[in-house]
């Protein structure tokens, strides 16, 4: 376990960068925004298709082909 501890390192690196570059040069209001317009999405299909379905279903429907 202690030879692959520096895989963990790597990982963590990599997933600071992804976040790092979602947010990178947006405004607190702006990411609040960003959150309300999915957070609205998700309440629609949830309205929709109250039975669900698999993921394939729930971004197909994300996307608007319903």
């Amino acid at each position: 376990m202690a030879e692959t501890g520096w895989l963990l390192y790597v990982v963590l690196t990599v997933l600071l960068y992804y976040f790092w570059s979602r947010v990178r040069g947006a405004s607190f209001d702006d990411l609040l925004a960003r959150q309300h317009d999915e957070h609205v999405c998700v309440h629609k299909v949830v309205r929709k298709h109250p039975g669900g379905g698999t993921f394939a279903d729930y971004s197909r429907w994300r996307r608007g082909k319903i």
